[in-house]
């Protein structure tokens, strides 16, 4: 029988969610109210799968799961949130998250989460932004900026970073403790291999993938 823990401050959530785990197939279920109760019982137990609400009042569902990636656990995450802002949306994959949803799908959906979920597979839902054919669109533009980022050695991501930080050529030698030239050499291979051309490309291409970038320190 599998485990399934759910962390959400209010009672009549953790409640529904509780039948809708039962529906899709006989589990252990632990609800919690309070996310620090949560994040404890995830530790000793590592359930299959946790369940956890973005908006708790002790913690976030977000930084749970941030903890479970940090400690390496073995439980799956799903959020579950009312936001629709990307920026929730990209600190849970950051965060291993494989199950995103809204609170506004319906139950079907929640099911088919759980199912993709506890096979290890990416599941995001289709009420999770304000328009659902921007999913997949956006999916495939984050995996795109991160395979052209991986393309780079890490002396040119640590440039890339400090790029996003609005750090110029002389700010980014002093940081780096290395000389300007050194500095330019790194532009210039980063825009070789990521075929950028034109004055400002490497500046301009940062800016676009900012939010993406900054996340993979």
């Amino acid at each position: 029988m599998i485990q399934v823990a759910v962390v959400d401050d209010h009672p009549l959530i953790c409640e529904g969610i509780s039948q809708l785990v039962a529906h899709w197939q006989p589990a252990e279920i632990h609800t919690f109210l309070d996310g620090k109760k949560g994040l404890e019982f995830i530790r000793k137990r590592q359930p299959d799968i946790a369940i956890l609400d973005v908006d708790l009042g002790d913690m976030s569902g977000l930084e749970i799961a941030e903890i479970i990636q940090q400690e390496s656990l073995t439980t799956r995450v799903i959020i579950l949130t009312l936001h629709k802002d990307k920026a929730y949306f990209l600190r849970a994959l950051d965060y291993g998250a494989l199950g995103y949803i809204n609170k506004d799908c319906l139950s079907q959906e929640i099911i088919n989460c759980l199912e993709a979920v506890y096979q290890g597979k990416q599941f995001i839902g289709s009420t999770a932004f304000e328009d659902p054919e921007e999913i997949s669109e956006y999916l495939d533009a984050i995996n795109q900026t991160r395979k052209q980022f991986n393309l780079l050695t890490q002396s040119e991501k640590n440039i890339v970073l400090l790029i996003c930080q609005n750090f110029n050529t002389k700010e980014i030698s002093e940081h780096l403790f290395i000389s300007p030239r050194t500095v330019d050499n790194h532009r210039a291979n980063v825009c070789k291999k990521l075929d950028l051309k034109g004055q400002n490309s490497l500046l301009k291409w940062t800016m676009e993938h900012k939010n993406v970038l900054e996340r993979m320190v």
